[in-house]
């Protein structure tokens, strides 16, 4: 079953040094969404582009230490858009969107709470 798990970090530096990377690995998710972020690119490459396995895909807000969000998947994306093209949402860094190569139908009783789409 596909396992799609979301997390708000408040922060994805201060979260790492409170566990984040343990405890996303023993999560054994396919796509892990995060929030909150509050880091830039910079922050990001070379520290957190990979976790658990899964690469890394962000929407960092422009005002440092404010907002961004990110996705995790283990299978890569056939296409990754960050942002809705609307430089005043954009700058707020809340909107990654990636598709999978392949979507496949999702029964109701794979649907949990921690489970809400398909990434194959």
């Amino acid at each position: 079953m596909f396992r799609l798990v979301t997390l708000n970090l408040n922060g994805i530096r201060s979260a790492a040094n409170k566990g984040f990377v343990p405890f996303a690995e023993g999560l054994a998710a396919d796509c892990m969404g995060v929030q909150e972020i509050k880091a830039q690119v910079c922050d990001i490459e070379g520290r957190f582009d990979t976790v658990a396995g899964m690469k890394g895909h962000f929407h960092c807000a422009e005002k440092k230490g404010y907002s961004g969000v990110g996705l995790y998947s283990r299978k890569k994306p056939s296409e990754v858009i960050s942002g809705i093209g609307d430089a005043e949402f954009d700058a707020e860094g809340r909107w990654p969107f990636a598709e999978s190569p392949r979507p496949r139908p999702v029964a109701a009783s794979d649907v949990t709470p921690a489970c809400v789409t398909s990434m194959v």
